[in-house]
């Protein structure tokens, strides 16, 4: 239980940091400028490709990876339940009870695993949009929603920022 626990917070810890840390001057990386302000007009709008393909992956195995903990999930527990049949008896194909418990583990361990490789992808490809943005005043009227993890008091919120943004 206590590999789990170090596990889960090393999960959480990843994918509250990476996101901020892969955040910072990322446009001198990419473009080789020390200020935002110093992008040519192709090299924003290619910024804004990059960072929204980024936004797309991270959506697409994020979801993915829902998917994949709650189909692992219902196989795993409709394996169980062969098991726990009335009186106690055997399930009618020990095969198939084997196999739909390492199946749904399976799926629920991959799931486990692409979230928290979307998810940070998700938000470091809103967070540079919102830097072009600020720097180059594209103020649009939009609602958009994104996952959000803050840490706040020794505790780790997840959940969902909802920005809503009106043009002037």
């Amino acid at each position: 239980m206590k590999t789990i626990s170090v596990l889960f917070f090393c999960t959480i810890l990843f994918v509250t940091l990476l996101p901020q840390s892969a955040n910072g001057q990322w446009f001198n990386k990419q473009f080789g400028v020390e200020n935002i302000n110093d992008l040519t007009e192709d090299q924003v709008n290619d910024a804004l490709q990059k960072a929204n393909l980024n936004v797309k992956k991270g959506k697409i195995v994020t979801f993915i990876g829902l998917g994949f903990i709650a189909s692992g999930s219902g196989l795993f527990i409709h394996a169980a339940n062969q098991f726990n049949g009335p009186a106690g008896r055997s399930p009618s194909s020990p095969l198939s009870f084997v196999s739909g418990l390492l199946g749904g583990a399976l799926l629920v361990g991959l799931g486990a695993a692409a979230i928290p490789l979307g998810i940070p992808t998700w938000i470091i490809g809103k967070n540079r949009i919102s830097d072009v943005n600020k720097a180059f005043g594209n103020n649009l009227s939009s609602v958009k929603i994104s996952p959000s993890i803050s840490w706040q008091q020794k505790n780790c919120f997840v959940g969902a920022q909802i920005t809503l943004s009106l043009s002037q």
